[in-house]
């Protein structure tokens, strides 16, 4: 009886502690969606199937989640989990599930959705292109973030067209501070899959400015097919 008892409680360690890594993860999805975290670990055993281990993160009392479709903050919050995860961790767990309670109050159940550690790879690696648009952008660099766009729908005064528009947009509201990416979506274009990755801006002043960027499905192809600021 001793025997076991220590095994479960080993177990249950196990599953309540969080790597020094995994609490950054959760400090930053805590910070992009002004929300509370929390988190738990676990696996399912079921005979003649697959183990399925996981790494569950919830969220609650966001405001910025209250205006967006959960299924996109949810996605999102898969996509940051596995791109801030060690090669290790990826390995660790065949699944992300992402719980999120919104402040709504005629709708406080928590929904949640739950990610293969595999379909998160190529959406992942797109991502960055949104972070690498989003950072030229910040730093005022727009011919870097014209030449991330697919150079058959760049167009030759994008480059132009996103310096006089942002220009106006910091002389008065000051200077972009930051950016948030917090939605990610699929779009079916011509029958391919595009991923959409949507966020904001933060001036000085505090006053946003929402953006998205579009991207192919195929990791291979390193630029963007669409974006949109306003």
């Amino acid at each position: 009886m001793k025997k076991t008892l220590l095994i479960f409680t080993v177990a249950l360690l196990l599953v309540s502690c969080a790597s020094k890594n995994q609490k950054a993860v959760l400090d930053e999805v805590a910070r992009v969606y002004n929300a509370k975290t929390g988190f738990s670990k676990g696996f399912n055993k079921t005979a003649g199937k697959a183990s399925i281990t996981y790494f569950k993160i919830k969220l609650s009392e966001s405001d910025i989640i209250e205006s967006m479709e959960t299924n996109h903050a949810a996605a999102n919050i898969a996509v940051m989990l596995y791109n801030n995860f060690t090669d290790e961790e990826r390995k660790e767990y065949t699944h992300i599930e992402v719980a999120i309670t919104r402040k709504d109050s005629s709708d406080k159940t928590t929904k949640g959705r739950i990610f293969t550690i595999a379909e998160l790879k190529a959406p992942g690696q797109q991502a960055k292109l949104f972070d690498s648009f989003a950072v030229a952008v910040v730093n005022q660099n727009y011919n870097l973030a014209a030449n991330l766009i697919d150079s058959q729908y760049r167009k030759p005064t994008t480059t132009e067209e996103m310096k006089s528009y942002l220009s106006k947009k910091i002389e008065k509201q000051g200077k972009i501070k930051e950016f948030k990416r917090t939605g990610f979506a699929l779009r079916t274009v011509d029958e391919n899959k595009h991923f959409v990755f949507s966020g904001f801006f933060i001036f000085e002043d505090n006053k946003e400015l929402p953006c998205y960027v579009e991207t192919y499905n195929d990791p291979e192809l390193k630029y963007l097919y669409n974006f949109h600021i306003d």
